[in-house]
C-alpha cells in the first residue's frame, strides 16, 4: 500500500490499459472492491476516466455490478446505462445475478428499468429467468414493465415458468398484473409450464385465470402439450380444471 501511495500520484497515464484484458487501474481496483483505500487514491486523479472500456467493452461500473458492493464515490460521473458488446448495462448484470443491493443503487442513480440487451430482454426478464424474487420485486416496485415482450413474444412471466423452483417469482409477477394469457408468437405461459411439466407454476397460472382450453397456431391445447412432452402430472392438473 505504501508503494501505491507513492506511485499513483506520479503515474503519467492513469487510464493506460494492460495488453491482456484492456483493463485500466480503475478496472483492476473495482475487481478488488474491498480495497477502498486504493479506489480513494485513484479518485484523487482529475484525469481519471470512469467510463473507460476494456477489451470486453466493460466499464468499471459493469464490473462493480457483478456483485461487488458499489462504492458511490468510485463511479461518480459514470454512465449508468452504458452497454457492452452484448448490450448489457450494469443493471442487466445485477439483475441476471440477483444482486439486489447493487440494483437499488443503480436504480437510485436513474438506471433505465426497461433497457433491452441484444436478446431484447429487460433486467426484469433476466431476474425472472432465474427466479430471483427479491430483485424482481425491486424492479417492479420501481416501475419496470411487467408485460413487455421480446420479439419472439415471451414476457417475464413466461420466463419464470420454465422451472418449478421459480413459483414465487411467478406469483410476484402476477401480483403486479402480469398478463397470464399473453399469447406470445407461439404460446402462453401455461403452455411453457406444460412443456416443462411445471405443475406448481401451472396451478398458480390457472388459478389466476389462465386459459386452459385455448389453442395455439398449430391447433394444440395445453393438454396436448402435456401429453406430447410426457408430463402425466400436468395432464392431471389440466383435467382438474377442464
Amino acid at each position: 500500500m505504501h508503494k501505491i501511495n507513492i506511485l499513483l500520484p506520479i503515474t503519467k497515464d492513469i487510464n493506460q490499459k494492460n495488453l491482456r484484458q484492456g483493463d485500466t487501474l480503475l478496472h483492476v481496483a473495482c475487481k478488488w472492491a474491498k480495497k477502498d483505500e486504493i479506489l480513494d487514491l485513484l479518485l484523487k486523479r482529475t484525469d481519471l476516466d470512469v467510463n473507460v472500456q476494456n477489451n470486453e467493452e466493460l466499464t468499471p461500473l459493469h464490473i462493480l455490478a457483478f456483485g461487488f458492493q458499489i462504492k458511490l464515490s468510485v463511479v461518480l460521473g459514470a454512465h449508468v446505462d452504458h452497454k457492452n458488446e452484448k448490450e448489457f448495462t450494469a443493471l442487466h448484470y445485477a439483475a441476471n445475478n440477483g444482486f439486489t443491493k447493487t440494483m437499488k443503487v443503480l436504480i437510485k442513480w436513474g438506471a433505465n428499468l426497461n433497457v433491452k440487451d441484444d436478446y431484447g430482454m429487460t433486467p426484469l426478464m433476466r431476474s425472472s429467468k432465474w427466479g430471483f424474487v427479491d430483485t424482481c420485486k425491486v424492479l417492479l416496485e420501481a416501475g419496470a414493465d411487467v408485460n413487455y415482450a421480446i420479439p419472439t413474444g415471451q414476457t417475464a412471466l413466461q420466463m419464470s415458468c420454465t422451472n418449478d423452483r421459480y413459483t414465487e417469482a411467478t406469483k410476484l409477477l402476477i401480483a403486479y398484473d402480469a398478463n397470464v394469457n399473453h399469447p406470445g408468437c407461439y404460446s402462453s405461459a401455461l403452455f411453457a409450464c406444460a412443456k416443462t411439466g411445471n405443475v406448481e407454476c401451472g396451478r398458480v397460472l390457472i388459478e389466476a385465470g389462465a386459459n386452459v382450453t385455448g389453442k395455439i397456431r398449430c391447433g394444440k391445447t395445453v393438454l396436448d402439450f402435456a401429453r406430447e412432452y410426457n408430463h402425466p402430472k400436468f395432464v392431471e392438473l389440466v383435467k382438474e380444471y377442464c
